[in-house]
């Protein structure tokens, strides 16, 4: 059961990914969005030694992780009738921790909760997305609830949207790194050992 909820939800939150990023396509071009994320997501690409385009929306919508996504379509619909829709889809993927859905369905070891799927099909099946002309969304909504299900791309399975660029080593043993960035709580630690050997 929980397997098959899966398989739907994967399908539902590709098609909400897929449109919000045809949304972005069809409504504005990179001079419309905001050039610090462009930025950023081209560190990220080059890093990963993968070629991008800064030029091209297309390649910034395919490199671009949900959150994104979001906020570009924010920066397409500035100004205009749609800006307050965005805001309302993009709240509700908030309100239902949408990117934690996103997680579990890419990591292979979280769990996936039957709640995910039911998640992911109100914000599917809310009206906002056929106002915004992301009426594919309660296609794919429909279809999946008819066990017709479309499996999203492999890269997008894998697509693990947490993971962010670091320069910590690949392999490492934990005992060695177990307090890298901790250094507020190794001083109170040391603090801790320090009054310890005093007081006995």
């Amino acid at each position: 059961m929980a397997s098959n909820l899966k398989r739907k939800t994967a399908m539902v939150l590709h098609e909400l990914e897929e449109s919000l990023g045809n949304f972005i396509l069809d409504h504005g071009g990179v001079e419309s969005l905001n050039s610090n994320s462009i930025e950023s997501i081209y560190k990220r690409e080059a890093d990963k030694g993968r070629s991008f385009n800064v030029d091209s929306i297309n390649d910034v919508v395919e490199a671009t992780y949900l959150d994104e996504l979001f906020r570009f379509a924010l920066d397409i619909a500035k100004d205009s009738s749609l800006s307050d829709k965005i805001n309302y889809l993009y709240s509700l993927f908030h309100h239902f921790d949408i990117c934690e859905v996103r997680n579990a369905i890419s990591h292979p070891n979280r769990p996936f909760w039957d709640c995910y799927w039911y998640r992911v099909a109100a914000v599917a099946s809310d009206p906002v997305n056929e106002i915004l002309g992301l009426s594919s969304v309660k296609k794919a909504l429909v279809s999946a609830e008819r066990n017709i299900i479309d499996e999203p791309p492999e890269e997008w399975l894998n697509k693990v949207i947490w993971q962010i660029p670091n320069n910590l080593p690949s392999n490492f043993e934990h005992g060695v790194t177990g307090l890298i960035g901790r250094q507020k709580e190794l001083t109170e630690l040391n603090k801790l050992i320090t009054i310890g050997i005093y007081t006995d």
